[in-house]
């Protein structure tokens, strides 16, 4: 039995971090999870001439003339883009993980999202990065980003010669809308899962819409996000449980057709759960008091 803490997509507010200091007072906790995006949101705009300026850079130019791997020039152009503006944005939250940890002796785990880059890892260490340690994997415990191989409007990416776009790759993590192609399935088809840590969620309840958003006075409903790999994975894994998150509004369900039960606590809640395996004994949810 373990008793775990859930939150997601904070995007550089401290705020959660108080109202996890008040639940880790009164809750006995074994860990806690983080489903992606930390990163503050910033405009298309900025995202521009911040990647554009790095481009055009003597920098760049310089670093650039040796590296023939495409991946390896694009954490080059993200090294030089974002390095200190991510430094800045992950430092506070890296020293409110600390000290959460130092005064409650509680792991904190997680997995990055699709505003997250490269350089997660390296500037909150406090947080053990599930895609890249599967320390839980004794558990039957994974973690997967979930990020469609080609995803529009994503920040991080390499350069697109032909229309200079910008798209996100997480190593070595994308999925796809062929299951056979998509990396997360292919690393953890054999494996037995009870929960799934990840920041976009798959295609489960059918085509019902999880959240709706309106775009030129229409409403478009939108599923989990994520390729069909991980749908597959809750197809194979019945009763499976998805911690994640991406959509901002807070979901608890469980999928009629695989058993796969979703728990998202979104922007502005956090999730407290007691689970054996796969089964979730209880969820208390928690309001994130806004400091401003």
């Amino acid at each position: 039995m373990v008793k775990e803490v859930i939150f997601t997509d904070n995007h550089g507010s401290l705020d959660v971090y108080d109202t996890l200091d008040s639940i880790l007072s009164s809750e006995e906790t074994d860990r806690v999870f983080h489903c992606g995006d930390l990163k503050s949101l910033f405009s298309p705009e900025k995202k521009s001439e911040m990647l554009e300026r790095a481009y055009n850079s003597d920098d760049f130019a310089q670093h650039s003339k040796n590296v023939k791997d495409f991946r390896q020039l694009n954490l080059l152009l993200e090294d030089l883009a974002f390095r200190e503006e991510l430094k800045a944005d992950y430092g506070p939250q890296n020293n409110a993980v600390k000290a959460l940890k130092e005064k409650f002796g509680v792991d904190f785990k997680g997995v990055p999202g699709n505003w997250d880059g490269i350089l997660l890892s390296q500037f909150i260490p406090e947080i053990d990065w599930l895609t890249e340690s599967q320390s839980l994997s004794d558990e039957f415990v994974f973690g997967a980003m979930g990020s469609l191989e080609i995803r529009k409007g994503d920040v991080y990416g390499p350069v697109d010669p032909s229309t200079r776009r910008f798209r996100y790759i997480w190593k070595p993590d994308e999925d796809y809308e062929d299951f056979k192609k998509s990396k997360i399935y292919n690393s953890l088809k054999d494996k037995r899962i009870d929960v799934l840590v990840s920041h976009h969620s798959g295609d489960f309840g059918g085509n019902i819409p999880i959240e709706i958003i309106v775009k030129d006075g229409v409403r478009i409903p939108v599923k989990g996000g994520a390729g069909k790999g991980i749908e597959k994975l809750g197809q194979e894994n019945p009763g499976m449980v998805n911690y994640c998150g991406h959509l901002h509004d807070g979901l608890i369900y469980r999928d009629p057709r695989t058993d796969v039960l979703i728990l998202r606590p979104g922007q502005n809640h956090v999730f407290h759960v007691e689970r054996e395996g796969k089964e979730v004994k209880w969820v208390k949810i928690y309001k994130v008091d806004k400091s401003a």
